[in-house]
């Protein structure tokens, strides 16, 4: 689904009722200025038009190989667009069945960040105290809810995205598995499941009970090897952003702070010094000003601000809760050594 979504040309035919933007006005904007030759709109050329000769998968919305669901040019909670990426020569869903069964088999490579059993044990217990446990619970340390924005605070605009396409919902349909591509003509229809998620949660997901939507709560494992962090990845620092002193952990370099200072730099951020930097208050001010400054970065909605739930001094810990607790953050993989008790 996400490689159809990928593929902007798959809205044109909904562009007028989603967006208020005329199928014909969407394609000549996209096509204008087509970084490859052959799909860049001629002037005095109708784009629809011109988009039929060029299409490698002609009949079919968009670029990619895709089959129209029951419901289209409306979409679903089954499928937002109301597409489904299948080529032809396969079942119906079997490809998306199948990748999906082998991302499934992906984990994080085992890592251990430090050879003391206890400061990982210390660690967990500071992760529960702090109360990450609240939403990062269970094996795969997510509650699987979805949080609103007004209370996780973070930056705004990714959690209202998908918030036009919900108000043309319908009922999800699809077709039943042994149904072949290309779909023979009037294939048999089955109905779709929604109850599996409380509807609560797919209210706030889509921005329907709350403008502002919401975010679902991420799993945690892997974290060493996810850096940048938070949702629009604005929490990042570089190894030698953060020097240790007298009081904690202070800016040494706040030139490699944030994605201003580590991405946009070709610097790597450091998985510890960016956790740290998530978690401390005063080391976050800097990364989200950096992150601010920089044209580029707004443009794209990325600054790092909000999920203020803080461990640093001022919320009651010290320098070594903070830092055992970024140690066990690390050590998640998909055989945690520490496992939490709730």
């Amino acid at each position: 689904m996400f490689g159809v979504n990928a593929d902007p040309a798959t809205t044109a035919d909904a562009g007028g009722e989603l967006l208020g933007v005329d199928k014909e006005i969407y394609l000549g904007t996209m096509l204008q200025n087509a970084s490859n030759s052959k799909f860049r709109l001629p002037e005095k050329v109708k784009p629809s038009e011109f988009f039929e000769k060029i299409d490698p998968t002609p009949g079919e919305p968009g670029f990619n190989e895709v089959i129209k669901m029951p419901e289209y040019p409306k979409g679903s909670l089954f499928m937002q667009n109301g597409l489904m990426a299948a080529s032809p020569g396969y079942k119906v869903a079997e490809q998306i069945n199948g990748m999906s069964a082998y991302q499934n088999t992906l984990a994080p490579p085992p890592y251990q960040p430090t050879d003391d059993s206890e400061v990982l044990k210390h660690g967990a217990a500071i992760f529960n105290k702090a109360g990450c446990v609240d939403c990062h619970s269970g094996r795969y340390f997510t509650n699987h809810d979805v949080i609103a924005q007004r209370k996780i605070g973070t930056q705004p605009s990714r959690a209202q995205a998908s918030k036009g396409f919900a108000k043309l919902f319908v009922p999800p349909q699809t077709y039943p598995p042994n149904v072949s591509v290309p779909l023979p003509p009037d294939p048999p229809v089955i109905p779709v499941p929604t109850d599996i998620t409380p509807k609560e949660d797919i209210e706030l997901a889509y921005a329907q009970s709350d403008p502002l939507g919401g975010f679902k709560v991420p799993n945690l494992i892997g974290l060493y090897l996810s850096a940048p962090y938070l949702h629009d990845g604005g929490v990042a620092a570089s190894s030698e952003a953060l020097k240790p002193d007298k009081k904690g952990f202070k800016v040494a370099n706040p030139d490699q702070l944030g994605i201003a200072g580590t991405l946009l730099q070709n610097i790597q951020p450091d998985p510890s010094a960016s956790l740290r930097v998530l978690v401390d208050r005063n080391l976050r001010k800097p990364v989200v000003a950096a992150n601010r400054a920089n044209s580029d970065l707004q443009r794209v909605n990325v600054d790092g601000s909000g999920h203020n739930y803080w461990v640093d001094k001022q919320a009651g810990f010290s320098v070594k809760d903070q830092t055992d607790l970024i140690q066990f953050l690390l050590s998640i993989d998909d055989d945690p050594e520490v496992l939490l008790d709730r």
